[in-house]
């Protein structure tokens, strides 16, 4: 039996992609394995329980599959994807697992169809498996950020409601911990992306852990300035023993002419960024009309 050079090509890309994939691999498992070292040279249980122990909850295959593709704990790169899911609302041991589960299940589906693709198209196929499978290796983490930016951006949006709220409930007479409580219960409709953080933070506070931590804590799971910032003076404000009710009236009364200067400004802005789209659509659209009985005179005119 012959074999076609669009099939050997084929099968060369499979087996070249197949010993790129175990290399990277096995450089990952390397650096694990130092990581492992260090910390039993150190004597860090919690990172040596991170880095060694499986997640539960999961069966062994997925943890197999989340521990070849998860980068190096204390890499760059795993301080990066720990944030973005913290960002996008993941939460718990097994979220990163099932990230890296999926990534390489679309990654493998991607890998296959490129290579049934190539088999039957031939080399055309070969530009278009090189951008599925671009797609398949970038495209996860892209809709993880895009995901983790949009609940973001949907926290500063309905924190002037929660804040009014939570605003009215310490002015009705509710202690922190209660107004808190309430401001989550009413908003888990409308906005239940706050309304989910408001919930841990009572958990927390419930718990036992201090009015600071808890606060510090909520403000590390969310990169919104607004919340960052309300963060910082309920916490100077609970070290100082001050007014709860009037520390609010105050931020609120901040936050409102800050927002108020934020679409000002925003609004300037407009302006200027429409010109360019005004030039380039209207101008030549407006000179038609303007000079095109002019010019078609003209002409009649040179035919004579």
């Amino acid at each position: 039996m012959e074999w076609s050079n669009d099939v050997l090509l084929a099968m060369l890309a499979l087996v070249l992609g197949a010993l790129v994939m175990s290399v990277a691999l096995a450089v990952q498992k390397w650096f694990i394995a130092v990581a492992i070292a260090r910390a039993e040279q150190a004597g860090d249980e919690a990172r040596l329980e991170e880095l060694t122990t499986h997640v539960p909850g999961q069966s062994a295959w997925a943890n197999r599959i989340a521990g070849l593709f998860r980068p190096a704990p204390g890499s760059k790169e795993y301080q990066e994807l720990a944030e973005l899911l913290q960002f996008a609302g993941r939460r718990g041991r097994t979220a990163m697992n099932k990230y890296l589960v999926k990534r390489a299940v679309i990654l493998g589906v991607a890998f296959i169809c490129v290579f049934f693709t190539v088999l039957l198209f031939g080399k055309v196929a070969f530009f278009f498996g090189s951008v599925v499978l671009g797609g398949a290796f970038l495209g996860p983490k892209m809709v993880l950020r895009s995901e983790a930016t949009g609940r973001q951006e949907r926290i500063e949006l309905s924190m002037p409601a929660a804040l009014d709220l939570l605003e009215a409930c310490i002015d009705a007479g509710l202690g922190l911990e209660q107004a808190l409580t309430r401001v989550a219960a009413g908003l888990g409709v409308s906005a239940p992306d706050i309304a989910d953080e408001l919930a841990i933070l009572v958990g927390e506070l419930r718990a036992g852990l201090p009015v600071g931590d808890a606060f510090r804590k909520l403000s590390d799971r969310v990169d919104v300035d607004e919340v960052k910032t309300l963060c910082a003076v309920l916490i100077q404000s609970a070290s100082l023993g001050a007014p709860l009710s009037k520390t609010l009236k105050q931020y609120s009364d901040t936050a409102r002419k800050r927002r108020g200067l934020s679409l000002e400004e925003r609004a300037g802005k407009i302006t200027a960024a429409m010109t360019v789209p005004l030039t380039v659509c209207l101008l030549p659209s407006a000179l038609l009309v303007v000079m095109g009985p002019a010019i078609i005179e003209i002409l009649e005119s040179i035919r004579g």
